[in-house]
């Protein structure tokens, strides 16, 4: 897996790459040492986190304040953190291609189809996709509510590289999957991602929409990678509300 590092990329945010990032971050947050986070990981976990126990347990009001006390935590429980989301995507390989950040889900498209617009041999197709594009997001805008609109994110690296469900599968543009109809234009145009562009997870740094509910991600995650479980997702705390993200706030470019 290649990647871009922007130059901004420093380790004051929380973030969940891989098991040793979510230790990482944990222990970070606590304020305790990493050894402390790696024993719970390894043989530690309360009685309540036994094998086999339902989502819904990490989900439960109480448990971030029972995983507070298991670990000893030296913070204060409301703490408000910079954290890391993964937002999965295409590109043309080139760290350029995001020069104007993350922006929402109807500028975004709009900005991707102009890049495409030199591959596309009939131009009436594209006016056509535009169009379309255009009435899918804002049916799915409008259904999101206020805080709908995009950017869209992950908490954890291993949901937006694992995405494969159709709808979440960012190997092609999730605005090609609905209502587009003419099925052998909206081909036509996945064809030419596949052709010339490459998925990427963008990593950037933003702010929890539910700050215990991120802690509860990284918990979720160690429990799944330590007993072998199928990951999947099990809340998302990034919320877009309309609002692009600048590129100062991308930290790395990972290729898939």
């Amino acid at each position: 897996m290649d990647s871009y590092t922007s130059k901004n990329s420093n380790n004051c945010y929380l973030s969940c790459d891989n098991i040793d990032d979510a230790i990482r971050s944990l222990a970070t947050f606590y304020k305790v040492k990493e050894e402390l986070i790696i024993e719970v990981y390894q043989q530690n976990w309360p009685d309540f986190l036994g094998p086999g126990i339902l989502n819904s347990e990490f989900t439960h009001e109480h448990f971030n304040w029972l995983m507070h006390k298991h670990v000893g935590a030296k913070n204060e429980m409301c703490c408000v953190f910079p954290a890391a989301y993964y937002h999965r995507s295409l590109y043309d390989g080139k760290p350029s291609w995001f020069d104007n950040g993350l922006l929402n889900s109807l500028d975004g498209s709009q900005a991707f189809l102009d890049k495409l617009y030199p591959h596309i041999s009939n131009k009436k197709n594209f006016d056509f996709i535009a169009e379309r594009t255009r009435e899918n997001i804002l049916t799915r805008t409008c259904n999101e509510g206020f805080n709908g609109g995009g950017p869209h994110a992950f908490d954890r690296f291993d949901d937006a590289r694992n995405a494969q469900i159709s709808g979440l599968d960012y190997s092609v543009p999730e605005f090609f999957l609905h209502r587009t109809g003419k099925c052998e234009i909206t081909n036509e145009f996945i064809n030419i991602c596949k052709k010339h562009l490459i998925p990427v997870v963008v990593k950037f740094v933003g702010k929890p929409s539910n700050a215990e509910n991120y802690i509860s991600n990284l918990w979720h995650y160690l429990y799944s990678r330590r007993f072998q479980i199928p990951l999947e997702p099990l809340v998302y705390t990034f919320v877009g509300r309309n609002e692009s993200i600048k590129s100062g706030q991308i930290l790395e470019l990972l290729n898939l």
